[in-house]
Parts: C-alpha cells; sequence; structure tokens
C-alpha cells in the first residue's frame, strides 16, 4: 500500500524511470528497509549478564523508536513484548515468567517502566551473585 503524501508526489512525475526512483528511495533506506532491520535488531537483543541491562533495553526503546517515527499507539505494547523477549535466552527466563504471571493478573497493571526497572534490579542482583561466586572462587 502507498501512502498518500507518496501517492501524490507520484501523481506529478510523469517519467516511469523517476517514479521508480522515487519510490525506491522511499520505501528502501529511509523506509521499509530500514524500519525492518531496526525492529529485527530490537527482537534480536537479549539482556546478559556481560551487558548493562540498561544499555539493553536503550538499545530495544531507540530501534523501536525508529520503528514508529513521531510514536504510535502501540509502542508501549510492542516494547513490553520486546522487553519479555529479551530475557528469552535462558539466564533471565525466570523473570520473564514471573512477570507474565503477573500480566495475566487482571487487578494487577503491569507498565514497561515497571518491566524496565524489575529487569535493571534483577540484573544488579545478578551480577553481584555473579561477583560474589568469582570472589570466592579466587
Amino acid at each position: 500500500m502507498v501512502e498518500a503524501p507518496l501517492q501524490w508526489e507520484l501523481k506529478s512525475i510523469n517519467n516511469v524511470e523517476v517514479a521508480w526512483r522515487k519510490l525506491k528511495e522511499k520505501t528502501h533506506s529511509k523506509g521499509i528497509i530500514a524500519k525492518l532491520k531496526c525492529l529485527m535488531s530490537a527482537i534480536c537483543s537479549h539482556i546478559v549478564p556481560e551487558t548493562p541491562a540498561s544499555t539493553t533495553i536503550t538499545a530495544i526503546k531507540d530501534a523501536l523508536g525508529s520503528v514508529f517515527e513521531g510514536g504510535a499507539p502501540m509502542i508501549e505494547e510492542w516494547l513490553i513484548i520486546l522487553l519479555l523477549n529479551s530475557l528469552s535466552d535462558g539466564n533471565y527466563d525466570w523473570v520473564r515468567k514471573d512477570l507474565l504471571g503477573f500480566m495475566t493478573n487482571t487487578k494487577i497493571v503491569i507498565t514497561s517502566k515497571d518491566i524496565f526497572e524489575w529487569i535493571v534490579m534483577e540484573h544488579c542482583e545478578g551480577t553481584k551473585a555473579i561477583e560474589s561466586t568469582l570472589t570466592a572462587k579466587q
């Protein structure tokens, strides 16, 4: 589907080559391909002990912001999905299950901010535990 502003631009062009170039420009690096790359980057991001959780979450938020330029009504829902997905590599799967448990309770409203804070807290606790273990081994 061609957006109305692009369709209006294409109507004023009489040359097929110029029209094709304009369409390609709008749907390639400045459009669909770039958005898909950003979405793929956000989907493939995972919370891991070696990287601060806030860094990964910020990367997810930035990539998602590029997908929904100017903000879309569903950005909060997408952010929650991607944050939960970032916990699915095994290190933090239990946190994801806990959060999903809370989200299924209709009496509790969980926002992306709540999830963000919980992930950062659990990541810090996990990092402290790893450091303690490593220190004890020395």
